[in-house]
């Protein structure tokens, strides 16, 4: 898999200072860089950004997903380096930052569906199942990241995934505890078979509860609490075991290239 690079900014010296006035033993190999980020926060049209990137994210790597990393930050004030009377409006809200992948700094073009999943079938229906799982009904064409040249894969933009825009937890995950939403996924038109998904669906249903708790624990107190976290982790678990259920009678209008011999043997 293509080793992705994130945009660097800045490189300093190494954290042991000088070197060669201190010995060789003080040659860590470790310096400070300054890497750029996205950062997200929450807004009137989507209240559990941060908490739905910090879940998705997490659970995403775990499953293998190129998801980049992210980290939760607090805004203040100025930022250094900003023209002069540039003030943060939205200064000590919680920010979700991911990573920046894109080296170039150009807009990212949006993902040839049909290459990507030419190129990783396997990922992009492990792609579907996650989604599915985590109710991101968003998967559109820009944001999956494809690059034809150097085979890499970045899936980014968690924000209305979970529990939507708001503006209650609890009623968004119930209201969809039943549904399957792919109408908008840039995938499905170009699956050919099922095994993808079946693999898929194994993975998310073989992580152990304690990996669950551990990422929604990392969302509690960035826009929900300790009880609506452990409801969340009850209906992850729940959906887990619903998923092959719900794909098999989910409209399937969306997978064009799956025939319905293939889904009764599903």
């Amino acid at each position: 898999m293509p080793v992705t690079r994130y945009k660097l900014i800045a490189a300093g010296p190494p954290v042991a200072g000088n070197t060669a006035m201190l010995g060789s033993n003080t040659i860590t190999g470790i310096r400070h860089v300054h890497v750029t980020g996205v950062a997200k926060t929450a807004g009137i049209l989507s209240n559990w950004v941060v908490p739905n990137e910090i879940i998705c994210g997490r659970l995403g790597r775990v499953l293998g997903l190129p998801v980049p990393p992210g980290c939760v930050v607090t805004v203040e004030g100025v930022i250094p380096g900003s023209p002069p009377g540039c003030v943060v409006t939205d200064a000590g809200t919680l920010h979700y930052v991911s990573l920046d992948f894109n080296v170039s700094g150009q807009e990212l073009a949006p993902v040839n569906a049909r290459a990507f999943v030419a190129h990783d079938p396997s990922l992009a229906s492990r792609l579907v199942v996650f989604d599915a799982w985590v109710l991101n009904a968003d998967r559109h064409e820009r944001n999956v990241f494809f690059d034809l040249t150097t085979g890499l894969i970045q899936v980014f933009d968690h924000g209305h995934a979970l529990f939507g825009p708001g503006p209650y937890v609890e009623p968004a995950l119930e209201e969809q505890r039943t549904s399957l939403d792919l109408s908008k996924h840039v995938v499905p038109p170009y699956l050919t078979h099922l095994d993808g998904l079946k693999r898929g669906i194994e993975r998310v249903q073989a992580l152990p509860r304690f990996v669950v708790e551990d990422a929604v624990a990392a969302a509690v107190g960035t826009g929900i609490t300790d009880i609506e976290g452990a409801f969340c982790v009850d209906f992850l678990m729940d959906r887990a075991q619903r998923l092959p259920e719900l794909f098999k009678t989910a409209d399937h209008a969306r997978f064009t290239g799956v025939t319905p011999e293939l889904w009764k043997a599903f």
